[in-house]
């Protein structure tokens, strides 16, 4: 076991210093302006708090922890007075075990200094430290310290400073991240032994980095789009921009099975999708729907911000007098009639101010991809959070529940075919031997309604799956249901 933990956090570290590697190569580009300090703190902040979110997530003993203790006689079952100490013991090693990845990432970027360096040139500190007597242009100077060669070579020292700072704190990052390690062992010891899917299994089950989904968005990204350096670019750039998570959010809802199985005749029998009695239910499953169909969207609009084309060019359009008046602030005239050439680099504008204006659009567009992956993030973990206190299932039966729906659906889908090819075989031989059938026995059609319906789990009769609870009470306990039964998401009108 703790061979695979030390292969599990060896893998961890080096998709991180990979990670950190691509974006500093691909997508950091320091705006070398005023937005220096956001810019490069998002880079170095915001992966971390992300890593440290999904780490929550895919450790099965978060939801061990969480899942259904939030009702009140859960919550006084669980918390009475002086159990603090247990749980904080319990908070302890996850908090190490999650915190690996963002130190990792932390390290690793605070020693390439890219980050650091363009976050710190921002500052008003190191503009007081290192233009004293000279604040004005002393500090357009060190703003422009991160990507000019020529300037920099003026401001070697003050360079060299930056790095051998960023890089000082680095092994303090280290160190921290080795406190957390020994924490999590020393905890470790009262961890259940439940198997779970490794950290990769996880990320990709939720629909994360999935090498279907990257190859579809670096085709998008690459071969299709560009620009038109014209009044158009503001309308071209936001249709590349939302119309490729419009037709994903349509893919993900089509390819979700739960989809077709609420709105499967609610045409003819609307009482289907809004029951007597639970109307609400409908958009509580549907709102299900929509967030597992939301993540490859999301995912989209992520890469494509932190890319940074299809924004440049929407924005660079956009004739808004106030945001031409911000983003065209202390440079030429020609900047206001000529913004909209820049993503073509065929504006007449002194290269210094093209190339300011190209890196402040890719800066303002990878700072929302930033706030979109941490949000979404954080709020991924708040809802599911929620979701498994408030569950009335505890942690290992919500875990063989899982379980059973999968070993069903396999073992569904294989009777299927049995039958069908029992059937199929029966009536082609009757076909060309010219005899009556025998007969077959298959569930009635009031059977198949019945089975077809979506379930969620009740407390008071403990069935695994709408087939289950069919077998074990008959049609006749789900005719009674119908209008009783209200921890159903998918009750039917009475006919």
């Amino acid at each position: 076991m703790r061979h695979q933990i030390i292969l599990g956090y060896s893998i961890v570290i080096l998709l991180t210093a990979a990670s950190e590697y691509i974006f500093s190569s691909a997508a950091f580009k320091c705006p070398c302006n005023s937005w220096n300090l956001v810019y490069g703190s998002l880079f170095l902040f915001a992966p971390a708090v992300t890593l440290f979110l999904l780490s929550l997530m895919v450790n099965p003993r978060t939801w061990h922890l969480l899942t259904s203790k939030c009702s009140a006689e859960k919550h006084r079952e669980h918390r009475p007075r002086g159990t603090c100490a247990p749980y904080c013991q319990v908070w302890l090693p996850m908090t190490a075990k999650a915190s690996v990845a963002p130190l990792t990432w932390m390290a690793v970027a605070l020693l390439g200094a890219n980050y650091y360096e363009c976050a710190a040139s921002g500052t008003s500190l190191m503009e007081y430290y290192y233009c004293k007597g000279n604040e004005t242009d002393c500090r357009n100077q060190l703003l422009k310290v991160p990507c000019d060669e020529e300037l920099s070579a003026n401001f070697t020292s003050e360079r060299l400073s930056l790095h051998a700072q960023s890089q000082f704190w680095a092994p303090q990052d280290k160190k921290d991240k080795e406190l957390l390690e020994r924490a999590q062992q020393k905890g470790h010891r009262g961890d259940l032994g439940l198997e779970h899917p490794s950290y990769e299994e996880t990320l990709q089950e939720l629909g994360l980095f999935s090498p279907e989904q990257r190859g579809l968005r670096e085709d998008l990204l690459n071969s299709s789009q560009r620009c038109p350096c014209s009044n158009e670019n503001f309308r071209y750039g936001l249709v590349f921009l939302f119309s490729p998570a419009l037709v994903l959010l349509v893919i993900g809802y089509f390819l979700n099975s739960k989809t077709w199985k609420l709105f499967t005749g609610c045409w003819v029998n609307p009482r289907k999708i809004f029951p007597r009695g639970n109307v609400c239910r409908f958009f509580y499953v549907f709102g299900q729907i929509t967030l597992n169909a939301l993540v490859a969207p999301v995912m989209w609009l992520s890469v494509a911000l932190l890319n940074g084309t299809f924004y440049e060019c929407a924005m660079s359009g956009l004739k808004n007098p106030a945001y031409l008046n911000r983003v065209c602030h202390s440079k030429s005239e020609k900047c206001f009639e000529e913004l909209h050439k820049i993503a073509c680099d065929k504006s007449s504008l002194p290269f210094a101010e093209s190339d300011e204006l190209k890196r402040t659009l890719q800066a303002q567009s990878q700072i929302l991809g930033w706030c979109v992956i941490v949000t979404t993030a954080l709020l991924s973990l708040l809802t599911t959070c929620c979701a498994s206190c408030q569950s009335k299932v505890s942690h290992l039966q919500l875990m063989f529940w899982r379980v059973y729906e999968g070993t069903e659906k396999e073992q569904l889908e294989q009777i299927f075919q049995l039958y069908a090819t029992k059937l199929s075989e029966r009536n082609l031989k009757c076909f060309f031997e010219n005899k009556e059938p025998e007969p077959i026995s298959l569930p009635a059609f009031q059977a198949w309604e019945d089975a077809s319906q979506l379930y969620s789990f009740s407390s008071s009769k403990q069935h695994y799956s709408t087939i289950h609870r069919l077998v074990e009470e008959g049609q006749k306990g789900i005719s009674e249901e119908r209008e009783t039964m209200l921890d159903l998401s998918d009750r039917r009108e009475i006919p």
